[in-house]
């Protein structure tokens, strides 16, 4: 069996930046839609783990449920690595390079001893956060179009 234990909590929304006061108020960020939808993606996932009626004719699907199981591993190990590359901890806190506030870039270093499929050394993450005032829906569909990755 498995337990999953959801914890309602308050925090203080004037540390929350400007930029994202929309998505945190609007419950998409802690509120019971984000559960609700981690919920409903964890369900989607194990019913595509359990299909059995997926076409074999498809050119580019996985078929096999060995298969598939296998690209959700590995989907789940990217989002793992991921969060393990931008979530800060006690041992690894983000330093400020430049700029304040909106305009700031952050760094964070460390070490990759026992992460497997992946060699040892060090992990170096950057990030920054900008507005561009378009709608989400036309960011997310330019950065998935492969023929503007170059502009």
């Amino acid at each position: 069996s498995k337990v999953t234990w959801v914890e309602h909590v308050e925090f203080d929304d004037r540390a929350v930046h400007n930029i994202y006061k929309l998505l945190v108020n609007s419950g998409l960020a802690f509120g019971a839609k984000r559960w609700v939808a981690t919920l409903d993606r964890q369900c989607e996932r194990l019913a595509s783990v359990m299909a059995n009626n997926i076409p074999s004719g498809d050119v580019g699907v996985i078929t096999t449920p060995e298969g598939r199981k296998s690209m959700l591993k590995l989907a789940e190990r990217m989002v793992l690595s991921f969060c393990s590359g931008v979530g800060a901890s006690t041992a690894h806190t983000w330093t400020t390079l430049s700029g304040s506030g909106a305009d700031d870039v952050r760094v964070m270093t460390r070490k990759s001893m026992d992460d497997p499929g992946r060699p040892p050394g060090i992990v170096l993450s950057a990030a920054t956060s900008f507005w561009i005032p378009v709608q989400p829906k036309r960011v997310f569909e330019f950065l998935r179009d492969e023929n503007s990755r170059s502009e």
